[in-house]
């Protein structure tokens, strides 16, 4: 495997798919940067194959930051000023055309939930693997990490170790 990445992220459900597209699809210095995503299950997709009874909702009609909710009192104020800062850069609207983009067509139910109109939570996983191969990043399945060491020098280009599950200290795998 190719050990200089640019992004790596660790974990493949629908944020790692998502965090790895948008990732890839950035130009930095005239380049795309290269993404490499880790999960340790040999199949991808899992929990957004149950999302929804199997039909995997989507997004709401109304997101709003005040409909989510800390387990922290104290950390409340931070929280939703993060996820407010979060639904600004990608709201509802942005999500249907990310969706309709890569062919998903959703609908709006009663409840005030989006579905695929195929109401198929398969649909959905498809497109997200599909926009990931599209965008050039390279999803790695069947690696788990069990750790990684933060290096005394921050700045880049400084390798970044990362120990998968099973393995000794080792400089191959050290992914930079």
């Amino acid at each position: 495997m190719n050990n200089d990445w640019d992004v790596i992220i660790i974990g493949a459900g629908a944020a790692g798919l998502m965090a790895a597209i948008f990732a890839a699809r950035q130009e930095i210095d005239g380049r795309r940067p290269r993404v490499l995503v880790l999960d340790g299950q040999t199949k991808i997709g899992a929990k957004i194959l149950v999302a929804g009874g199997g039909r995997c909702n989507v997004t709401n009609e109304i997101v709003d930051a005040t409909r989510f909710h800390s387990e922290s009192d104290s950390a409340t104020q931070t929280h939703k000023s993060f996820i407010a800062r979060v639904l600004r850069s990608f709201n509802v609207e942005a999500t249907h055309r990310f969706f309709n983009d890569c062919g998903v067509e959703l609908k709006l139910e009663p409840s005030g939930k989006y579905f695929p109109v195929s109401n198929s939570a398969r649909t959905v996983l498809n497109a997200l693997l599909h926009e990931v191969e599209a965008s050039g990043a390279v999803l790695k399945t069947g690696c788990r990490v069990s750790e990684i060491e933060r290096g005394r020098d921050p700045s880049p280009p400084a390798p970044l170790p990362i120990r998968f599950a099973g393995e000794g200290s080792s400089n191959s795998s050290a992914l930079k």
